[in-house]
Order: structure tokens, then C-alpha cells, then sequence
């Protein structure tokens, strides 16, 4: 086990280690602390969930489509644009949060600003989806009016149990929203 005791760290055998409770990290946490340990806990689950349904839409929505052949390759490209980029982007971003709280002692994690520092410069992925975000819709409109093929396929992969039957267009917008709900968590985890 890596640890910590008296403002070291280093390695401790196993039988020298007791996880602590819940309960006994919050009675050592003040009010401010618990606070931010809480947004940053939230920073970390929201960010697996918008990752497990952007995961979502590219298996279930994106790889149909393309193996199908009811769309070109330029009218895929056109709907999702850069989708894989931004998964691995924040996929990168996600493992590191997650290593920084399975290594942070009982789970507290004293510093974030760096992983958000190094990542967020990476996040330019943003820039080309939502300058193009506008012109997906349109297609994505157009297509649903003009391609019944493109209909039925799209219909049947609504039916799958991780996309909970919503239509393609909702999941579109996902990465607008997350993009921008950024500046917010960041806020919450750096007041004290």
C-alpha cells in the first residue's frame, strides 16, 4: 500500500494498513473540504457518464451507420464529426482523475489544478465540433426528412438498451453542453 504518516510518503506492508471508513474521513474533513471533495467526486462520475454515452453513440449509432452503407463516409463525418477524438481526449482525461484519487490517501484528493491544467489545452477538440455542431444538425435533419433507409437504421438503434430510446439529435448536443459545464465544476472544486 502507498501511504502517508507524518508528512511522508512511501510503501507500508498490507498488515499495516486499515482502510478508513467514510465516516471517520469526513469527521477529519471540514465543512469546506467535504464540499470540494464532493465536486470533485462529481467531476469524476459525471465525467464517466457523459463518456459511457459518447462511448454509447459511437457503437451504437456511428459504426451501424457506417457499416450499413446508408451514408457516405462525408455524411458520417458530417454528423459526428471528430466524435473519437474527443472520447480519447476525455477518456485520457477521466484515467487521469481516477489515478489521482485511487493514489491520494483515503481517497482525498488535495490537488487537482494540475491534471486540469495539463488536459484542459487538449480540450481544443471542442473547437472543431462545436464550430461544426450547427451544420451536423442541419444534415442530420435533412437526412432524417430525405433517407428512409437512414430512418430505419437509426430507428433500430434506438432500441438499444444504452441509448434508453432517445433519438440520435439528443446525443448530438452532449458535447457542447459537457464543454461548457467545465468552467463550473472547476469552480466548485477550487472554492474553499
Amino acid at each position: 500500500w502507498r501511504g502517508e504518516l507524518n508528512g511522508k510518503t512511501g510503501l507500508f506492508p498490507s498488515n499495516y494498513v486499515a482502510p478508513l471508513s467514510e465516516v471517520t474521513i469526513k469527521v477529519k474533513l471540514n465543512k469546506e473540504e467535504r464540499k470540494r471533495q464532493q465536486h470533485i467526486h462529481e467531476l469524476i462520475t459525471t465525467e464517466q457518464a457523459y463518456i459511457e454515452d459518447m462511448t454509447a453513440v459511437h457503437e451504437v449509432f456511428e459504426k451501424p451507420l457506417h457499416e450499413s452503407g446508408v451514408l457516405t463516409t462525408s455524411d458520417i463525418t458530417k454528423i459526428f464529426i471528430n466524435w473519437e477524438e474527443i472520447i480519447e481526449c476525455n477518456q485520457i482525461f477521466l484515467t487521469s482523475l481516477r489515478v489521482r484519487r485511487d493514489m491520494s490517501p483515503a481517497g482525498i484528493v488535495r490537488i487537482v489544478g494540475d491534471i486540469l491544467c495539463e488536459h484542459f489545452p487538449r480540450m481544443t477538440r471542442y473547437v472543431r465540433f462545436c464550430s461544426c455542431q450547427l451544420n451536423a444538425a442541419i444534415t442530420l435533419q435533412k437526412l432524417t426528412e430525405t433517407n428512409p433507409a437512414f430512418c430505419e437504421v437509426t430507428k433500430r438503434c434506438q432500441s438499444d438498451s444504452r441509448i434508453k430510446g432517445l433519438p440520435l439529435s439528443s446525443f448530438l448536443i452532449k458535447p457542447m453542453q459537457r464543454i461548457t459545464k467545465y468552467p463550473l465544476l472547476v469552480q466548485k472544486v477550487c472554492i474553499k
